[in-house]
């Protein structure tokens, strides 16, 4: 569902299928349970990400020479405009939330700035125009790779 926005706004950082949602959480408790984190770490991480993924998901341009600087450490709009591009290879690259260095470091960084335009959303606009549609996309029938119903 994240992918099939065809408009890369903020409203984008609130689109997950609710499966995904439910099937991470066990996940996510376990290893805040396993790392021992203490409850104000966790909520202090948990608002840190929200407006990360807010932020990166904001249609903003930045100014180039600030998006620099900052794309250094912190991933932008931009580049995260890059992984949720309707074809590859962007789409294979810079998923991180808040920082560049593990996308630098594991190599699927790739370079963006607010001057490129990636057209997003699932490929050829994929069949998903309703929620209904939306939330059946982890069972759809695919031909040729694109979802449809």
């Amino acid at each position: 569902m994240h992918h099939s926005d065809p408009s890369f706004t903020v409203s984008t950082a609130l689109r997950f299928h609710p499966g995904e949602l439910l099937l991470s959480l066990p996940v996510r408790l376990l290893a805040v349970v396993l790392l021992g984190a203490p409850p104000v770490a966790v909520v202090v991480f948990e608002v840190t990400f929200a407006f990360a993924n807010l932020f990166e998901h904001g249609n903003i341009d930045l100014l180039l020479k600030t998006e620099r600087r900052i794309a250094g450490v912190l991933v932008t709009p931009a580049l995260h405009r890059r992984h949720l591009a309707s074809r590859r290879p962007e789409l294979d690259s810079n998923f991180g939330t808040i920082f560049t260095v593990w996308d630098r470091l594991l190599g699927p960084y790739g370079e963006s700035s607010s001057a490129a335009h990636f057209d997003t959303g699932l490929p050829n606009g994929a069949c998903v125009r309703t929620l209904g549609d939306a939330l059946l996309l982890p069972v759809a029938t695919r031909r040729d790779g694109i979802a449809c119903f």
